[in-house]
């Protein structure tokens, strides 16, 4: 977590992603045989449901408060029995494909995830966070939202987007300062993996809710030192974005 700053890196190559090209247009739906998946959002920390400006104690005692947080997400893919993966398809609240196949999330919005999948059994879906390569390099005047600059995740500066955007404050000795994080650049892009058993044959399948941990996200390491303000993510940020913060929950029996 960065005090007052922003992390950024240069050039490299994305995550292992599948997208070549970043369509300007909502790609048209794969498949004959998909249900539509509806997933919510749910924004976490300590196992309880929390909004933006709660306060809130990290699980190494800081207390903090997360004023602003956005994040993209991309190739949504749903994992067979033997991890084999088929690929799903991000739609808008009318059921249609997503422009670019991508999704912002802002957590100071409702939001709920709908995906396009092969009606089937699975064991887990796995979700880029950030954009592909394809898509992070490209002209906001010329794009639609979410990569216009409506959408407020571009950098000017540095030609590219940010793939997440985390604010608030952190207290230290009974005083509250601000901290800002904001990475893109392609060397960040994460894939998650989230394992779970998901019945997903008919539209009217088990359903299931995506969890943003912000405790498991914020929380360094016992020992680490935060850097006052790094030039990338720090390694345990990430760490921390790629096994700990999302997770996948559905109702007991």
């Amino acid at each position: 977590m960065s005090a007052g700053g922003s992390s950024a890196g240069t050039s490299g190559q994305a995550g292992s992603g599948v997208t070549a090209v970043c369509p300007d247009e909502a790609p048209p739906q794969e498949g004959k045989n998909n249900v539509v998946w509806t997933l919510p959002l749910d924004l976490r920390s300590k196992d309880r449901s929390r909004v933006l400006g709660d306060e809130l104690t990290r699980s190494d005692g800081r207390a903090y408060k997360v004023s602003l947080l956005k994040f993209f997400l991309a190739e949504p893919v749903v994992l067979d029995a033997n991890e084999g993966r088929v690929h799903a398809q991000f739609l808008d609240a009318n059921s249609k494909p997503l422009p670019y196949g991508i999704t912002l999330i802002d957590a100071d919005a409702d939001n709920t995830l709908r995906l396009a999948v092969p009606a089937g059994s699975y064991a887990g879906l796995e979700l880029g966070v950030g954009l592909p390569a394809a898509c992070n390099a490209g002209d906001p005047t010329r794009r639609i939202f979410p990569l216009s600059a409506d959408g407020d995740m571009y950098w000017t500066w540095g030609a590219q987007y940010m793939f997440i955007r985390i604010e608030g404050q952190l207290r230290a000795n009974d005083a509250w300062s601000t901290f800002t994080d904001h990475f893109g650049f392609d060397p960040f892009y994460r894939v998650v993996k989230l394992k779970a058993e998901l019945d997903l044959r008919s539209p009217t399948s088990m359903p299931a809710t995506l969890v943003f941990d912000l405790d498991a996200f914020l929380t360094p390491p016992t020992g680490v030192v935060e850097a006052a303000s790094p030039v990338t993510p720090p390694d345990w940020m990430l760490q921390n974005l790629e096994s700990r913060t999302f997770s996948l929950t559905r109702p007991g029996p």
